[in-house]
């Protein structure tokens, strides 16, 4: 993937920790050292806390966040919140995070008075604050590429034999080796897209790319030790062959895209 990436002109970057994506190289992960395991910010934090009893501390599980209520200065004072069924409110000394990822974070602060008084207006949610860019910028992820069969042990076998899958988990579990040590995408690669393709992109396109900073990448390449036919399908239609022909072409397998432009931009993309 490196060369191959650094021939097509994304260079090798030091790492993607520094501020800057531009480039390609292995992405960082998260492993417990104790026991080589992924790691994530809820085995090493909430768990973490949760067991050590944090007095300062407390988990609702099974909860929705409804509503965050706010003073006549703004202030946020509680939050309405349901577990089973049952709404109550939670009151605020401090402040509110809003960790709700990139869907509910907006819901939650346009259910609450906060975003476009426009798309609050027709519900009858009261304004606090009218801020025009809440809950905007949606945009389709262009997600294609080719897919190679080729005469070697790929993931696409964990995908489609269960014995191995089986052998392979015991393998990881008695020595902490074999293909599961392997996050699947582990190599990365990001850059703008090249000036020779711009102009066949249209002139919608280029406005909509023109928007973006200097620094902000708009392709991300990702690795995948695995064969997936055309993609129609990730995981009821995969297919794994032993051996393969060196003449097999590769697969293409274009998205659903809403637009026009990214619709142009996926077929320019893979002409070039």
């Amino acid at each position: 993937m490196e060369g191959g990436l650094n021939e097509i002109g994304v260079p090798t970057a030091q790492d993607f920790n520094s501020g800057s994506l531009m480039g390609c190289q292995y992405c960082s992960t998260t492993i417990n050292p104790s026991n080589e395991n992924r790691e994530s910010s809820q085995n090493a934090f909430l768990d973490t806390s949760t067991l050590s009893n944090f007095p300062n501390l407390r988990v609702y599980t099974l909860s929705m966040a409804k509503k965050i209520n706010f003073n006549s200065q703004k202030k946020a004072t509680s939050v309405i919140v349901q577990s089973n069924l049952i709404s109550y409110i939670v009151n605020v000394r401090k402040e509110v995070i809003i960790s709700a990822g990139t869907f509910q974070s907006p819901q939650l602060l346009m259910v609450s008075g906060i975003g476009p008084s426009s798309q609050l207006a027709p519900y009858s949610i009261p304004v606090i604050s009218d801020l025009p860019g809440v809950g905007q910028n949606m945009q389709d992820h262009i997600f294609f590429g080719p897919a190679y069969p080729v005469a070697l042990e790929t993931f696409t076998k964990l995908a489609n034999d269960p014995a191995f899958l089986l052998s392979k988990f015991a393998e990881f579990s008695t020595s902490k080796t074999g293909p599961l040590t392997n996050p699947v995408a582990d190599f990365l690669g990001w850059e703008k897209v090249p000036a020779r393709m711009r102009p066949g992109l249209g002139a919608e396109a280029n406005i909509a790319l023109a928007k973006y900073p200097a620094d902000w990448p708009e392709v991300e390449y990702l690795s995948g030790a695995g064969y997936v036919g055309d993609w129609s399908s990730l995981f009821f239609k995969r297919t794994f062959l032993p051996t393969f022909p060196s003449s097999l072409p590769s697969l293409p397998y274009p998205p659903l895209l809403k637009t026009p432009q990214n619709q142009k931009m996926d077929v320019n993309t893979q002409q070039s």
